[in-house]
């Protein structure tokens, strides 16, 4: 019985660590950074970013990139820079 209700608790458990990274949720406006870049989510389902800036560690021409990848499966579109301010032209 003792043994049942262990299994009940460390079942779950395994089951979330073997669960793919795309478990990993994004939503609409939320702020995350990739590469020292900073963006909006403008759609979590559409996977699209917005670029906002990024740290002080970029020097120079600065490249926004197309795409972005967040290291865990998920690939984000760039589709605005800005905030919303410039569309980018694809």
């Amino acid at each position: 019985m003792k043994r049942m209700k262990i299994m009940k608790l460390i079942l779950p458990a395994l089951l979330l660590m073997l669960a793919p990274g795309k478990l990993l949720a994004y939503t609409d406006g939320q702020i995350v950074k990739f590469d020292g870049n900073t963006y909006k989510v403008v759609s979590a389902t559409g996977y699209t970013l917005s670029f906002l800036g990024c740290d002080d560690s970029k020097k120079g021409v600065l490249d926004i990139p197309q795409t972005v990848n967040d290291g865990h499966d998920v690939t984000f579109t760039v589709t605005e820079v800005g905030g919303g301010r410039f569309l980018l032209q694809m």
